[in-house]
């Protein structure tokens, strides 16, 4: 089944870059819990809690490095500690869905051989889903910098628990379980990064609203290099996981064993007024449902996708004049293409990223998507911010017949997404925001020539939430 899986003058600009700081590393802590006693001990030393306030450690900021690193005693590494919890109220107003569905029609033969069929219709939601989940998230953040002769050696790794799976959550392919995943974890030494990291395909961002819109955002495991020109411009390649991308049903697309890591470019280009991206990747793909249904050998076939973005940030005043205050904004346009590789585009899966035919040939999907994004920082402390994306995909199988019966379809399902946000936040790191979101999806088809009842659907959510990062 293919499921819908939906994942601020001074101080302002301070303010202003803080909301754009990636990766989220926070506030440091002390191993061991140590307290500051202010009355007796020297500047920058903590004493451990009573019972042990004879041992002092004196702990070294490393403002080299950014706000929060500490340097470990009788070592060189600086160490910071960020911390993430999140408390989020979802209304998913979801009355009906767009489901997709997958499956085998058995026709006549010995061996019988089946026919892989795509079926879509609306799912009456309205009694079955959960229209209200709280939800209670935590991430654990640590970084740590030691200095080389070949440059700094950074890792990062961040842990957090899987939270529970909304109705509306389902259009992107997420998993539920309340274990602890490992978000990221990776190593980076002279150019190479080597972990679970970003896919370097990705934009940073996807969107600046809360929930994100139809943009890629994947960790994966990479090995890559990065060579830097200057201090805005940078190129890198890297070898990142197929397995990880593949978007299969386990019907008309079985998916074969990995033959190959996914290649990826990217050209980014960081002036002080914004950015500039650019990216490709190239994706094998690889399938057994041919030698399983009709006995023929599989044809790998080379997926590929291409993705581009633009953002641009300014003080409106520098524009408009004094009119417009002390204002910041920043506005995020990004477009993907994909064929044969649909994880690229952040898109619904509704759609796996090729259709294997009977002669083992496999036809690849293809799909597009693309996002604007606009944030408004109102004040020091109040921010607001507006995104629409959009994705079209298209599915299609060769004519063919097996066991006597047609083997024929074509399906197209398209969609767009707007959502509109509000944060505030009393002191630093402390946020309250809200937001709300709207989704239309459209799917159309035929089979053997006939063409089937095209579905349209809409779906409402909201999120109220409260955020505290130190």
């Amino acid at each position: 089944m293919l499921k819908r899986l939906t994942s601020q003058g001074q101080r302002l600009l301070q303010h202003y870059r803080a909301f754009m700081s990636l990766p989220v590393m926070l506030l440091a802590s002390a191993f061991d819990a140590p307290t500051l006693h202010a009355a007796d001990a020297p500047s920058g030393a903590f004493t451990k809690n009573p019972g042990s306030a004879n041992i002092v450690q004196v702990l070294q900021t490393c403002p080299a490095y950014g706000y929060g690193f500490f340097q470990i005693p009788a070592s060189q590494t600086c160490v910071k500690i960020g911390l993430d919890l999140l408390f989020e109220t979802k209304v998913d107003l979801v009355g009906s869905d767009l489901n997709v569905q997958t499956q085998r029609i058995v026709g006549d033969g010995s061996p019988t051989p089946s026919v892989p069929v795509l079926l879509f219709q609306k799912l009456d939601l309205k009694n079955s889903a959960n229209h209200l989940v709280p939800r209670t998230n935590g991430q654990i953040n640590l970084t740590t910098i030691t200095p080389s002769d070949y440059g700094p050696v950074v890792t990062f790794i961040s842990l957090q628990p899987n939270v529970d799976v909304a109705v509306f959550d389902q259009r992107f392919k997420i998993t539920n379980s309340n274990s602890i995943s490992l978000d990221q974890a990776w190593v980076q030494f002279a150019g190479f990064t080597a972990g679970r990291h970003r896919s370097f395909f990705d934009v940073p961002q996807l969107g600046y609203g809360y929930a994100g819109g139809y943009s890629s955002g994947v960790n994966l495991n990479v090995l890559a290099f990065t060579k830097t020109f200057g201090d805005s411009t940078a190129v890198t390649l890297s070898l990142e996981d197929a397995a990880a991308r593949a978007q299969v049903d386990g019907v008309i697309s079985g998916g074969g064993g990995v033959r190959a890591p996914d290649v990826v470019g990217k050209i980014r280009y960081e002036p002080e007024w914004g950015a500039l991206q650019i990216s490709a990747a190239v994706h094998q793909n690889t399938d057994g449902t041919a030698s399983t249904c009709c006995n023929a050998a599989s044809h790998p076939e080379e997926g590929y996708a291409v993705s581009g973005s633009f953002e641009w940030r300014t003080k409106w005043s520098d524009i408009f004049g004094p009119a417009a205050g002390e204002t910041y904004g920043r506005i995020l346009v990004s477009g993907a293409h994909a064929r044969g590789a649909l994880s690229y585009l952040g898109a619904p899966f509704f759609a796996s990223d090729y259709v294997a035919g009977a002669n083992g040939r496999l036809r690849l999907s293809a799909g597009s998507s693309g996002l604007v994004s606009y944030e408004h920082l109102w004040t020091p402390n109040f921010k607001t911010t507006s995104t629409v994306s959009i994705y079209a995909l298209h599915s299609a199988s060769d004519t063919s017949l097996i066991g006597g019966l047609p083997f024929n379809f074509d399906y197209r399902v398209r969609g767009w997404q707007a959502q509109m946000g509000a944060e505030y936040m009393p002191i630093s790191n402390l946020s309250f925001g809200s937001e709300v979101s709207y989704s239309r999806d459209h799917a159309s088809g035929s089979y053997a020539g006939v063409a089937a009842t095209p579905v349209k659907v809409g779906v409402w959510g909201m999120y109220f939430y409260i955020r505290r990062r130190i």
